[in-house]
């Protein structure tokens, strides 16, 4: 997309505002990192990477949700001190290649994300956050895309219902954003979740504002309407639930603190149907999804949210 046209300046200040809103990581051309191209590595089709800390509430599930689609998960803990390892541990399958990495930073987590690229021998990868759940309708519908994508589609943009209290409800500020690129019938946030193996293909920026570059450091966000697939199906993200045992696991986790969300967003629609594999069983130390957001915990919540606040303004300030 060209710069300085109404169509860039559009989707840049789409960007910005859920950049702001939600803390997510696919903001518009963020500063360029130092990273070398590399070698595309051609093989199968595609690869999942999901990068964690403290996700045990979700990740047998997110995990799960894709693992018959995929032809190979690389997931990294980056020093859980909740039941995220022992969790991930019983998901028994060749698929799965788990690493330990410790504690990072935001730049380390960044070079996480290129080893992931560099252990990568698909021709397409996928990013699996540890808290976003797939409906098999949605898994099915972004690999059939891959498979029929011409040479010159290389990103696959997928919507997502934000769950908001519990899994009962969603997030409406997030459905009634609408992404200037996507076709008019798709509503709510959407990112780019699917992405062509290319040559030189690369992470970019810090945690916070790292993303992925082709081999002319161009970031996805910046790539034109051309080189991008929009599916209609989307997968379910807990980013605005509690994703760790307690409060304080949470917010050991890097800007995760000021996203969760303790109060009831809109119920679903009817025709919206949960994600199969919440009700498949589980490990018992998997935590039940089903749980309802409690009067005791949206009480809790006001605190919490102030305490946001209060952290949100002793930031701004420092950076004055």
């Amino acid at each position: 997309m060209k710069q300085n046209t109404p169509q860039y300046q559009k989707a840049h200040d789409f960007s910005k505002r859920i950049n702001s809103l939600l803390g997510f990581r696919y903001g518009i051309s963020p500063p360029v990192s130092d990273e070398k191209p590399r070698t595309l590595v051609r093989g199968g089709s595609l690869t999942a990477h999901c990068l964690v800390k403290n996700e045990q509430n979700w990740v047998w599930f997110a995990i799960n949700s894709v693992l018959d689609f995929v032809d190979k998960i690389i997931v990294f803990d980056t020093g859980s001190t909740d039941d995220t390892v022992p969790i991930i541990k019983t998901i028994r399958s060749p698929k799965i290649k788990f690493s330990q990495k410790g504690p990072v930073d935001k730049k380390q987590l960044t070079r996480l994300r290129q080893e992931m690229l560099d252990q990568t021998k698909t021709s397409w990868f996928m990013v699996l956050d540890g808290d976003e759940i797939w409906p098999r309708t949605t898994i099915a519908e972004l690999t059939a895309a891959i498979r029929q994508a011409s040479s010159k589609q290389q990103a696959i943009v997928v919507g997502q219902w934000m769950w908001q209290g519990d899994v009962y409800h969603y997030s409406p500020v997030v459905e009634a954003l609408v992404d200037p690129l996507a076709p008019k019938n798709l509503t709510g946030y959407r990112l780019p979740r699917a992405i062509k193996m290319l040559p030189g293909i690369q992470t970019i920026g810090e945690y916070g504002w790292e993303s992925y570059a082709d081999q002319k450091n161009l970031n996805v966000s910046d790539w034109n309407k051309e080189r991008l697939i929009y599916i209609k199906n989307k997968f379910f993200h807990a980013s605005f639930l509690p994703r760790s045992s307690t409060r304080e696991k949470d917010r050991e986790v890097m800007m995760r603190g000021p996203k969760t969300r303790f109060t009831k967003g809109a119920l679903f629609p009817k025709n919206v149907i949960l994600p199969e594999i919440l009700s498949a069983k589980r490990p018992q130390q998997v935590p039940s999804p089903w749980q309802h957001l409690t009067l005791k915990q949206a009480a809790v919540g006001f605190y919490y949210r102030a305490q946001n606040l209060v952290e949100r303004f002793g930031r701004q300030v420092g950076n004055l």
